[in-house]
């Protein structure tokens, strides 16, 4: 292959693969993916990494000058260990002390511990592809076969299975899967997701998935007993053994989700005590027809998380601002698992900075209904003028990019020459402007959507005007979402109530923690949605917001105002 030849996204892998081995044998990087002073593109870090099944361990030559080795052992000498939740969850799963010291001998803090709950559940969640899975399957037996001939293992038998058979077996109950999907899922028109109601299966994809099961736990059994025979043979042959074993490392991953994806959904739900999202994705295939993905998980993460941690760890803190939504824990100790630990010591700490002084939340007296979005559009453009006037740094954030768009797009030019998009450029591009614009001694507005709503730090003059063009209610389109909702309320509970408010309150809390950074700043954040004074769930949301000074109405801002309670 020419050393400048391009994949299909244009990555040159030989270039970079000297490169990294260059910079690696002189000492220039460490082997982190971090390290490297650019992005390395996937599918060059896939060719140059494997991971358990794949390495050989101490057997390998490189083993003494190995990254991730070296990393580990830095690990366990550590007093004080940072990781992400991530790799937390993954090292929770393993051997206790083989990535991470022993979680039971540990002390844990987790920050921004509010996105642990749906960490955990895409941890637990699982997908497997069909038509492109019995193409891999067909590939790992013949990679088997290779191997086999390749280092002169010997004759297939008892003691060395061959993979082909149950490969043969898995690709025929894919085939039969691809036939039950098509019959049973619906996706009318563009629609790309077909959902089991209630979780129930139909019995043809049922009977399917069970032979898809099996055959992926026989298959995968065989390729253990080969990679145990490869690890055998390595001794001083490893240089020969290393390049099988990397290849055969790479199907165990992928066996796996087949496994856990079809233990998912065929598990018996009288024995969980919440129910599994069930549904498939229908998405362009490689051959340019269609395929299919196959997805579970469970609608929460909160047995996993203390069956993972909360049962082993020595002790934990969790923090964030968000942890209490409408001034409650209930949502997150629900979702996060940990109710009923009498060691559970919640603690909610007063902010540092004066609200009531500093900072005034204006409701102002918006007529249109935020459900129509023409209507309620039309209102933002002519209240924002006014509004942004006496500011020099703005933040506008808005509950949908066409609402932002078209907004934007009908502001008056001097108006709208202020404005920086999200969108226009990269977010770290984005600020920049902004800032830069604030230091000229320019005005300068914002727009963006939720992702601008958190981990924002705008002090001082970057803004001293926060605007919720609307309360950020999010669309329950997802199957995980939809499950969830659709169980609380076959209970004869509200959904509304239990979940879409509670996630509204922790969205409004994060965007209205953009304004006071410091203990100098002062500001005001508007919120362009009447719901929030007006309705009994607006007033639950103001409960759990600072104790900002509240100004409801079309007033001057530096009157008085309701002194009502958050």
């Amino acid at each position: 292959q020419d050393d400048a030849a391009a994949d299909g996204a244009g990555v040159r892998p030989l270039r970079w693969f000297s490169r990294l081995a260059e910079a690696f044998d002189a000492g220039r990087w460490c082997g982190d993916r971090d390290a490297w002073p650019q992005v390395i593109p996937e599918s060059v870090w896939a060719s140059v990494t494997t991971d358990r099944p794949g390495c050989l361990g101490s057997r390998c030559p490189s083993y003494a000058r190995c990254p991730f080795y070296q990393a580990r052992q830095r690990a366990k000498e550590a007093d004080l260990t940072i990781a992400n939740h991530d790799l937390v969850l993954a090292a929770a799963d393993m051997e206790p002390g083989s990535t991470l010291p022993d979680l039971r001998e540990a002390l844990v803090v987790f920050d921004e511990a509010h996105s642990l709950p749906s960490k955990v559940v895409d941890h637990c969640a699982s997908r497997h592809s069909v038509c492109s899975a019995a193409s891999w399957v067909s590939h790992a037996a013949r990679d088997a076969r290779a191997a086999v001939t390749a280092l002169r293992l010997g004759r297939f038998g008892p003691d060395l299975p061959d993979p082909a058979l149950p490969a043969a077996r898995l690709c025929a109950a894919l085939e039969r899967l691809l036939e039950a999907v098509g019959r049973h899922c619906e996706f009318a028109g563009q629609q790309r997701i077909s959902r089991f109601a209630g979780g129930v299966l139909p019995v043809e994809v049922r009977k399917a998935g069970a032979a898809v099961l099996d055959a992926a736990r026989a298959m995968g059994q065989d390729l253990l007993t080969l990679r145990t025979a490869l690890v055998d043979r390595a001794g001083d042959r490893a240089e020969a053994v290393q390049p099988h074993l990397a290849t055969l490392g790479g199907y165990f991953p992928k066996l796996e989700e087949l496994v856990a994806t079809w233990d998912w959904m065929l598990c018996d739900e009288t024995q969980h005590p919440l129910p599994v999202a069930r549904w498939v994705e229908r998405h362009a295939g490689s051959g340019g027809g269609d395929d299919f993905l196959v997805c579970a998980a469970p609608i929460s993460g909160g047995p996993r998380l203390r069956e993972l941690l909360w049962n082993k760890v020595g002790a934990a803190v969790l923090t964030s601002a968000t942890l209490r939504a409408c001034g409650r824990f209930a949502m997150f100790l629900e979702e996060a698992g940990l109710q009923g630990y009498a060691a559970l010591e919640p603690l909610a700490l007063a902010s540092p900075f004066d609200y009531g002084r500093r900072a005034v939340l204006h409701i102002p007296g918006v007529r249109a209904d935020p459900r129509d979005a023409a209507a309620h559009g039309q209102e933002i453009v002519r209240r924002l003028p006014a509004l942004l006037a006496r500011q020099r740094g703005s933040l506008v954030l808005f509950a949908s990019a066409r609402q932002m768009r078209e907004v934007q797009a009908a502001l008056p030019d001097e108006l709208k020459a202020c404005v920086l998009m999200q969108g226009e450029c990269s977010r770290r591009e984005l600020l920049e402007r902004h800032r830069a614009r604030i230091d000229a001694g320019e005005r300068s507005v914002l727009f963006g959507l939720a992702s601008l709503a958190e981990g924002v730090d705008l002090p001082g003059e970057y803004c001293t005007h926060v605007i919720c063009a609307k309360l950020p209610f999010s669309v329950p389109d997802n199957p995980l979402e939809e499950t969830r909702r659709e169980w609380i309320e076959a209970q004869g509970r509200s959904a509304f109530l239990e979940r879409s408010v509670p996630e509204v309150g922790i969205r409004l809390a994060q965007a209205t923690g953009r304004l006071l950074r410091t203990d100098d700043d002062h500001g005001t954040v508007t919120v362009l949605d009447p719901r929030l004074g007006r309705t009994h769930w607006g007033r639950m949301l103001l409960r759990g917001l600072p104790p900002f000074r509240i100004v409801i109405g079309d007033r001057p801002l530096d009157a008085p105002g309701l002194a009502e309670a958050a």
